[in-house]
């Protein structure tokens, strides 16, 4: 609502908002925190045209979406650790400050504290005492017809809310790449990095760049297939992507022809049947000769969520792997393959699924935030549960060009 301004321009008193449903005059102190951090800093409110509030989410998603107590939303990538809102933390504690700072003056001079302006005003201005004296009569009216007559009639009048059309600030950047339709890994393909938490960095193709979706493809189970092929490619010559930077076009054409391959393979394995499953072993006997795979270890459980015994847990069997040469980690969980390889000090994540909006990815860690990569792995999926299967597998050194050579060879075969 239109408010009154002092000759200075600054205005007066409290914004006022009319609620029609509720059929109120009522000021910010009514709603969520987000809407009450004006007098710290304007421009907080949650912002109704995004899914995403965060300034530098590139998540062209709308899907994993968080609602906060304070009426923020994030992708559930987007938030940090303990979840907090990263738009109220700073002006929370820029409050909190200021209130210590007066209550302590206070303590000093009584007086001087009862002159001293304090941001959060008392509430009581807008509070009314209930007219029901007694629990009883709250039971009594809040089953009544009464009672039931009112809740029905303000249902009644609520109207169609605005709902958010962009997932995220960086929206429109985001279509205009995810809507490219060439599928070659040519200089115009440009897959930027992603900060998910404080560790985490992810970077994400488009939606029509997936082992379901390239090509014009429609589906894919060949998941196994393409890990195999992609750690192959990766092993054969290691790179690791630069944090701050846009993918590689290195490993942008690694990765798509990772996923063209690995199709392509399980389109001849699969004799026609679009349903049919490959674990670790089976794949990797049946690509075996082509690109080398030297041993291939037992199929265990793994589990990505902390466990007491540590050999129940992905990272134990991800450390065996780097203890060994040219050896990757295969995680099946909810009938996804992925793959996990050691690079040094990092841990490197490459997944080939469609994800709604984003098509494939690959993410990166330092080994020391394994743990904050799984939960942030788990989140971004949208697992329901933790328990997995981890196959540990090596090959034979081989370079990136005779790997593929190989792969493109055996696919004609």
């Amino acid at each position: 609502m239109a408010r009154e301004h002092y000759l200075n321009g600054k205005p007066k008193g409290k914004a006022q908002y009319h609620l029609p449903t509720f059929r109120a005059q009522v000021d910010a102190r009514c709603f969520p925190l987000g809407y009450n951090l004006e007098k710290v800093q304007c421009g907080l409110e949650p912002n109704q045209s995004f899914f995403c509030d965060s300034p530098v989410c590139h998540i062209n998603s709308t899907q994993q979406i968080q609602v906060l107590a304070c009426f923020h939303t994030f992708h559930s990538a987007c938030l940090p650790l303990d979840e907090s809102c990263i738009i109220c933390t700073a002006p929370l504690k820029s409050m909190a400050k200021e209130l210590g700072q007066s209550f302590n003056k206070g303590l000093v001079n009584q007086h001087e504290n009862e002159q001293h302006e304090i941001i959060v005003s008392n509430d009581d201005e807008n509070s009314k005492d209930l007219e029901i004296s007694s629990a009883q009569e709250a039971e009594k009216y809040y089953n009544s017809q009464e009672w039931e007559r009112k809740v029905n009639e303000i249902i009644a009048t609520y109207e169609n809310i605005r709902h958010p059309t962009k997932p995220n600030h960086h929206a429109q950047i985001q279509h205009s790449t995810s809507q490219t339709t060439s599928i070659s890994p040519g200089p115009q393909m440009t897959v930027l990095p992603v900060q998910n938490g404080n560790n985490v960095i992810s970077w994400h193709f488009p939606p029509t760049h997936s082992q379901s979706t390239l090509n014009g493809r429609s589906g894919s189970n060949a998941c196994t297939f393409i890990a195999l092929i992609l750690t192959k490619l990766h092993l054969a010559a290691p790179e690791i992507p630069r944090a701050n930077q846009p993918l590689s076009p290195t490993w942008i054409y690694r990765m798509l022809q990772g996923i063209e391959i690995g199709n392509k393979f399980y389109d001849s394995f699969s004799a026609g049947n679009p349903g049919i499953m490959f674990g670790v072993k089976d794949a990797a006997q049946k690509v075996q000769r082509s690109v080398e795979i030297t041993s291939v270890g037992p199929e265990l459980p793994a589990d990505i969520a902390r466990q007491p015994v540590a050999t129940a847990n992905l990272p134990y069997h991800i450390e065996l792997a780097s203890m060994m040469h040219h050896t990757a980690s295969l995680f099946i969980i909810n009938q996804k393959t992925v793959a996990f390889v050691s690079m040094g000090q990092n841990i490197l994540l490459l997944d080939s699924h469609f994800h709604g909006s984003s098509g494939a990815y690959l993410a990166l860690a330092p080994k020391s935030s394994i743990w904050e990569l799984l939960r942030w792995f788990k989140t971004f999926n949208g697992f329901q549960h933790s328990m997995g299967t981890v196959t540990n597998h090596c090959f034979i050194h081989l370079s990136t060009r005779n790997a593929l050579i190989a792969g493109r060879q055996a696919c004609m075969q």
